[in-house]
């Protein structure tokens, strides 16, 4: 069965499919953002001079990211793939793939593993997306990573969705240069309905997002440094 592709690229895995896991939208996620932003703007107190600076270096950063949404979206044949399968939580074996085809047929099976997709800038990583999945097809998590032009991650975003529980996670962090967190924002869903909880859900995922801060700290960087789209 072909690959559908979802938000930014992303493979959905057969695995997924089959089990009927809502993946994500790629024009809702999206929306989403802004309006994350927005509350934090109406209910947050009279900004202090320090408030200020760092509402404006959040703006900075949502823009530029959103200027590579558009790029990759525009651009979704010039992606690298990569992929893994994981033991105990850790990822071996990293390899690159022709396609989504061979990636998904090389690592659907008895194992948990992590798709990652790729692209470069005028030879510069500005963004990767990067997928896991059990090997269940109980639980996904997309996380999407944005990088300036010094490999400096600047902005984090995930998505976690399970079954269990029938709970959706967004979650939104932004990055001063030195990789200190400016800010964090955590949203609560229903799965199927996509209903938000005003309140953390009695049902709390134990998510672990990773936290790659600088290109270098891709687990397959080395494979970036080749010019060939093949291992």
């Amino acid at each position: 069965m072909r690959n559908k592709e979802n938000r930014r690229g992303h493979a959905c895995p057969a695995v997924l499919r089959k089990k009927r896991i809502p993946i994500p939208n790629r024009g809702k996620w999206r929306e989403a953002v802004p309006k994350v932003i927005i509350l934090l703007l109406v209910v947050s107190p009279p900004c202090l001079p320090g408030q200020t600076n760092t509402s404006g270096a959040v703006e900075k950063i949502r823009k530029y990211s959103e200027n590579i949404d558009n790029y990759v979206e525009s651009n979704l044949d010039r992606k690298r793939l990569f992929g893994a399968k994981t033991s105990s939580g850790v990822s071996v074996q990293w390899k690159e793939f022709h396609s989504d085809e061979e990636r998904e047929k090389a690592l659907i099976g008895e194992y948990e593993y992590q798709a990652a997709n790729t692209w470069l800038k005028e030879e510069r990583v500005v963004f990767v997306n990067n997928t896991m999945w059990s090997d269940s097809g109980d639980w996904a998590l997309y996380v999407y990573y944005y990088f300036d032009n010094n490999g400096r991650t600047i902005r984090i975003t995930s998505d976690f969705r399970t079954f269990i529980g029938k709970v959706k996670v967004l979650g939104d962090l932004y990055f001063d240069a030195e990789g200190k967190i400016l800010r964090k924002t955590e949203e609560y869903f229903d799965l199927h309905t996509d209903r938000q909880y005003s309140k953390k859900p009695e049902y709390q995922p134990d998510v672990t997002i990773p936290l790659i801060l600088r290109v270098a700290d891709l687990p397959f960087f080395l494979f970036l440094k080749r010019q060939s789209r093949v291992s």
